[in-house]
């Protein structure tokens, strides 16, 4: 095969002008969230630094406290490398240059995904929301895993939505195995999204395709999870003494299932000390402290089944609810202003006239906040209705439900963390800017109609 002449590289397809506007957006909105962080770690972040200096000083993941199985390990090992490459004098910054850079790539691949699920006016809106979200800032400026789970996460979605649109199967193949790897690699970031990769399957398990090439299609993307699973699993056998991904688990499961659940439901108050206490003051092992948390947890299941179920409505609650509240409604700003240039002929009037009412607002408020970014307040029950009323023709309206239900089961089992809420709240911003698109397409009626009628799978 002939490669491309030097002179072909210049008769490329430019940027198109509505990714250009995302890029150039989410530029000036990370490098604000860097220049201006003024981050004082957690204790989850503190150990994660414990985890990357110890691996960088000593080749070991292994915390003070002797502890070698808390922590999924890339995290850690991404700090080590910012180590290595800053040393430790300018780690803080080397943390948040990649956090950074990892975090403007994810706003790129929501934009992207958002266009080929329903069209650049969806891709232009997913990513000036994605680059205006407070969450995403805040993760962005911070020492935890989070924004290397969002990265991995809209990275695999990026090369599964582009590998059902492939036309040759090599690209398929090959995007699918992109699809895996990131999954594997997101798995070893946090456990719970060992979860994640059912929806996927599930997907393409149910895809018009002969049964074998399904099998095939979904082996492929579950591989990455399993190979994953099996090489830490087996490195916290010989480490600690038991095959597992996580000993915070148990914890985790504790404190989501306990007495004490009701009354400190936001974990402002929860009892994060019990795994230490377990090991220091009882002298329990890594393990046995993990193994009797998450007795104590099904204990309290068992003896309290009604308990139970409110706490299990009480976690919804709280995992939906947003705690960050410094924020303009951008959101809505954004949703008013492109129905108003692009939506129904009939309306366009009116939501020109609620979106200026909705400017003099967000100009008011913008005096409060100083900063416009857009809110989970809005961000998550907009997309619930989005995912009520969206229409794409790769037909992932079902994995993006799964992705949500996947994590919405890991809080009520486990404890309803907003911070891993976040992890997947680009699947709402998507589902805002494909349903907006909706009505943003010509012959918007007709077109409502024909949504009634059975849509053929890819």
């Amino acid at each position: 095969m002939q490669s491309a002449s030097p002179s072909s590289w210049t008769t490329q397809r430019p940027l198109p002008k509505w990714l250009l506007a995302v890029i150039c957006t989410a530029i000036a909105t990370h490098l604000f969230a860097f220049f201006v962080s003024d981050y004082q770690p957690s204790n989850d972040a503190k150990e994660y630094l414990a985890l990357g200096t110890g691996l960088s000083d000593f080749g070991e993941l292994k915390l003070p406290s002797g502890d070698r199985a808390k922590r999924m390990p890339l995290w850690p090992a991404t700090i080590a490398l910012a180590d290595l490459w800053q040393g430790r004098k300018l780690l803080p910054h080397a943390i948040f240059e990649i956090q950074a850079v990892l975090s403007l790539l994810s706003v790129i691949f929501v934009a992207l995904i958002g266009s080929r699920m329903a069209g650049p006016r969806a891709g232009l809106l997913a990513g000036l929301i994605a680059a205006l979200y407070a969450p995403y800032r805040s993760l962005q400026a911070s020492y935890l895993c989070e924004v290397l789970v969002i990265f991995l996460l809209t990275g695999a979605m990026l090369a599964y939505v582009a590998s059902l649109g492939a036309r040759r199967d090599a690209a398929r193949w090959a995007l699918l195995s992109i699809t895996s790897v990131a999954l594997g690699l997101a798995l070893l970031t946090r456990a719970d999204a060992l979860i994640l990769a059912i929806p996927f399957a599930v997907d393409a398990a149910l895809r018009k395709n002969p049964a074998l090439l399904r099998i095939g299609r979904v082996a492929l993307l579950l591989s990455g999870v399993v190979i994953a699973t099996l090489a830490w699993g087996l490195r916290n056998q010989k480490a600690v003494g038991k095959f597992t991904l996580s000993t915070i688990g148990g914890l985790n499961f504790y404190l989501g299932n306990c007495d004490d659940y009701a009354e400190s439901p936001g974990m402002d108050r929860a009892d994060y000390g019990a795994f230490d206490r377990l090991r220091t003051v009882s002298g329990l092992s890594e393990v046995e402290a993990d193994e009797r948390l998450y007795a104590d947890g099904k204990t309290f299941l068992r003896e309290n089944p009604d308990r139970t179920l409110a706490n299990a409505l009480l976690k919804t609650r709280v995992w939906f609810q947003s705690t960050v509240t410094w924020c303009a409604p951008t959101t809505i700003l954004l949703i008013l202003w492109m129905l108003a240039a692009a939506g129904p002929q009939n309306a366009r009037r009116f939501f020109i006239g609620a979106a200026g009412a909705w400017t003099l607002i967000w100009i008011v408020i913008f005096s409060e906040t100083l900063r416009p970014w857009a809110s989970s307040l809005f961000v998550v029950p907009l997309g619930l209705v989005g995912l009520a009323l969206m229409r794409d023709p790769p037909h992932l309206r079902g994995l993006l439900i799964g992705l949500v239900a996947a994590q919405l089961a890991v809080a009520i089992v486990f404890i309803p963390l907003e911070r891993l809420r976040w992890t997947i709240d680009w699947i709402f911003i998507l589902a805002i800017a494909a349903a907006t698109a909706r009505f943003c397409e010509p012959n918007v009626a007709s077109r409502l109609a024909d949504d009634n009628q059975p849509h053929a799978r890819l």
